[in-house]
């Protein structure tokens, strides 16, 4: 670990010793790009750990950044708590991304929640050792799904009103996404979808990451960068993505780091603001 990355352990936390690190949301549509964008972060020197809530081949932005042809997968291991995971290195054997399945094999019988619970509390001390640089949630929008199933099926069984099960997905991406995410001392990003309910941002009703209940309100408290990802066309017709890091009369968007508004979106754009 580099003075510059270094962190301070103490006996009940660890303490970040640099601003040096980027905390962020990246929203949109579905296939805009938003994985693609958490992908480019990784190099040799910044591997990524990556939760996969997201179905099965969402995950194939992050193979790509290993090798060119996605079809040719890495072996899959399972680790010692029952996660099954994938290592993407280039083509010298660096590891580049780490990804990490968090999926139940029966819906009505779900366990996911349980190792990913157990999993984020791991975060600052690997990244402490020099084990990881940053860690990307893929997506909170599947993530929420699953703790809603994981109440109505585990921890809340025969619920006499349904919305119960809505109310402990609300507190649960309280803990996660709003609390925990945001005080680890390494990169961290997450990828949520559009809502469909607009919010009021500076006076005007906006559309923003998708998050329920009181959620909504508080989510731009604890992030300082909140990236809406969009599609864009060049001069010659192709296809750009891109950041919005400003808000407008349309969309949420936030950026502390002043990352520029309409930047081609991924790393190169968010380096060049520290």
């Amino acid at each position: 670990m580099s003075e510059k990355n270094a962190v301070i352990e103490t006996s009940d936390a660890l303490v970040l010793d640099t601003a040096h690190i980027w905390h962020g949301i990246l929203y949109g549509d579905a296939g805009v790009g938003k994985s693609t964008a958490f992908a480019s972060m990784a190099a040799k020197e910044r591997p990524i750990t990556v939760a996969i809530f997201d179905a099965l081949g969402k995950d194939i932005p992050y193979h790509l950044r290993g090798r060119s042809d996605a079809t040719l997968l890495p072996d899959q291991f399972e680790d010692k708590w029952g996660t099954r995971y994938r290592e993407v290195r280039d083509t010298s054997g660096n590891l580049l991304v780490r990804i990490e399945y968090y999926h139940d094999a029966r819906y009505d019988a779900p366990e996911a929640v349980g190792r990913f619970r157990e999993r984020i509390n791991r975060l600052a001390k690997e990244y402490a050792r020099g084990a990881m640089w940053g860690f990307i949630l893929d997506s909170a929008t599947s993530a929420a799904l699953r703790f809603r199933k994981y109440d109505e099926y585990v921890e809340n069984v025969g619920a006499r009103n349904t919305m119960q099960h809505y109310g402990a997905e609300t507190s649960e991406i309280e803990n996660v996404v709003l609390l925990h995410l945001p005080q680890l001392p390494c990169t961290v990003g997450v990828a949520m979808h559009v809502s469909k309910t607009k919010v009021e941002a500076e006076g005007t009703m906006v559309r923003a990451p998708a998050v329920r209940g009181r959620n909504q309100e508080n989510l731009a408290t604890q992030w300082p960068e909140i990236y809406r990802v969009w599609v864009d066309k060049g001069e010659d017709g192709t296809k750009v993505r891109r950041f919005q890091t400003e808000n407008d009369e349309r969309w949420l968007a936030t950026t502390v780091l002043g990352v520029p508004d309409g930047a081609v979106a991924g790393w190169k754009a968010i380096a060049k603001a520290f």
